[in-house]
């Protein structure tokens, strides 16, 4: 693993909320094995795919661990619909994990609405870590390419905090978010 994946894990395990905008694919937090695995298949880690796979998997217990953090995922309709692999069976699990996700107390999953597709333009994907006390340190997480960039400057977590307060305003609320996850889970 990398030392910014390294990173990324340790943050997660310290973290009191976790915020995250995902407008292409499933937050890998909320990923199932085979969708994961089709997703590193197409990219060149997939030399390491068993290692990336176990690795995204096992930082997924953040939130089934005692006292987990509170996590906000937003992700744009279209993460519903896409065919990751092209096997519906695949996307169709994957939406049952996301049903499952988004009834658990300390998740609050929201969806922007393909209507509201024009807050796409604000930011590329990206992570609001906030730290459980002492610290208080809130860390914005953006992946590049191949590379994860960490900021920690108050004015640009800041701007982040803000530009996600705007898309979630933009989000179904809750109650709405799962009704369609559970619509299209439905269809599929």
């Amino acid at each position: 693993m990398s030392a910014a994946a390294l990173d990324l894990a340790s943050l997660e395990e310290d973290a009191a909320e976790i915020r995250n905008f995902e407008p292409l694919i499933v937050p890998g937090l909320l990923q199932t094995p085979d969708y994961t695995r089709k997703l590193i298949a197409v990219g060149p880690a997939k030399r390491n795919a068993k290692a990336l796979i176990d690795f995204r998997l096992s930082r997924q217990r953040v939130l089934r661990q005692p006292d987990p953090p509170r996590y906000i995922p937003i992700i744009t309709e279209a993460v519903l619909r896409n065919r990751v692999g092209g096997d519906p069976a695949i996307l169709r699990t994957q939406i049952r994990r996301l049903a499952e996700a988004a009834r658990l107390d300390h998740v609050d999953l929201r969806v922007l609405p393909s209507t509201a597709s024009a807050y796409l333009w604000l930011i590329t994907p990206y992570a609001l870590i906030s730290l459980r006390p002492p610290g208080r340190l809130t860390v914005s997480v953006g992946d590049q390419l191949n590379r994860s960039i960490f900021i920690e400057d108050e004015n640009e977590v800041a701007a982040h905090n803000e530009i996600f307060d705007l898309l979630l305003s933009a989000t179904l609320s809750r109650t709405a978010s799962l009704a369609l996850i559970d619509e299209v889970a439905s269809q599929s």
